[in-house]
Parts: C-alpha cells; sequence; structure tokens
C-alpha cells in the first residue's frame, strides 16, 4: 500500500503559482485527482483542508457547512487554530463550489444554468491566500467535463478561509 501511494502520480497537472512549493502542488494535483473523480462519479466533494507542517500533513474535512457568517468565521479561527498549532507551512482548502453570475439575484445553488468549480485556497506562514479554480459542467448524460485549472493573482492580509 504504502508503495502504491508513493508512485502514483495525478493524472492532471496544475501549472505553477507564486508561493506554493513544489510539495504543496503536487498535494493539491492528487487531492484534485480524487475530488474531480468523486465528482465524476456523482458523488459530493466535501470540503477538505490540508495542513502542511514539518511533520506531514493533517487532512480535516468539513462536512454539514451552511455558508452562514458566523460558521464561516468559526471554521477560520478552527483552521488558523490547527495552523498554529502544527506550525504549519501552508494550509489548503479544497472545495466544490455553485459560483453565481455577477449581478444575479438568485442562489447559485438554484440558478438554471449554474457553473461548479472546484475551489482551491492556500495560504502561507506568510499569511498570503492564492485562489485557484477548476470549473467544470455537467452534460445531459451525467458526463462532467472539466475546464482547465487557473490560478488568480495572491493577495495578502486576507484570510480567503474566512470567506
Amino acid at each position: 500500500m504504502k508503495h502504491a501511494k508513493e508512485t502514483y502520480r495525478p493524472t492532471l497537472r496544475i501549472p505553477t503559482a507564486p508561493r506554493i512549493s513544489v510539495e504543496a502542488k503536487q498535494l493539491i494535483e492528487v487531492t484534485l485527482d480524487q475530488a474531480r473523480w468523486a465528482i465524476a462519479e456523482g458523488k459530493k466533494w466535501a470540503p477538505m483542508v490540508q495542513i502542511i507542517h514539518p511533520s506531514g500533513v493533517e487532512n480535516m474535512r468539513i462536512r454539514g457547512f451552511s455558508g452562514a457568517e458566523e460558521e464561516k468565521r468559526l471554521i477560520a479561527r478552527h483552521i488558523e487554530g490547527g495552523r498554529r498549532r502544527f506550525n504549519a507551512s501552508a494550509v489548503i482548502m479544497i472545495s466544490d463550489v455553485s459560483v453565481g453570475v455577477p449581478g444575479d439575484k438568485v442562489r447559485p445553488s438554484k440558478a438554471p444554468n449554474r457553473t461548479e468549480a472546484l475551489m482551491v485556497a492556500a495560504r502561507g506562514a506568510d499569511k498570503v491566500s492564492t485562489l485557484g479554480s477548476q470549473s467544470y459542467s455537467r452534460s445531459l448524460d451525467g458526463t462532467v467535463i472539466f475546464a482547465e485549472f487557473e490560478w488568480s493573482e495572491p493577495s495578502s492580509n486576507y484570510n480567503i478561509f474566512a470567506e
């Protein structure tokens, strides 16, 4: 089993991004593969937080997340507490989201032509956040088509996990 994990290579490579280490990039690629597989199988991908620290990686699932502001703050505090406790070099969260069109007054999850995406939020010890996303759509026969993965510009002094 250990040998299988060591030889596993992700099926999709993502571009490099500023402030994302090679190790973090590889972890993101493997986790995105798992998320894409789950989505292609018609399953939901519960947000996963990965805390990278000197002794390894701690994984945490966030299940039953409603998106209420107070709940977001509690989750952000919990993630920040884990980052401090493990003296983490980086924290990554990968989630499956419905994305709304700017100006739409309908919740993205209720919109008829909604866009879905896998979102990657990475925050280093320097407290600079980097976002990445990979949109996808479902065809009528259930096939899932993934777009290219893209990084956005890093932003400092902004805790992405609180959003």
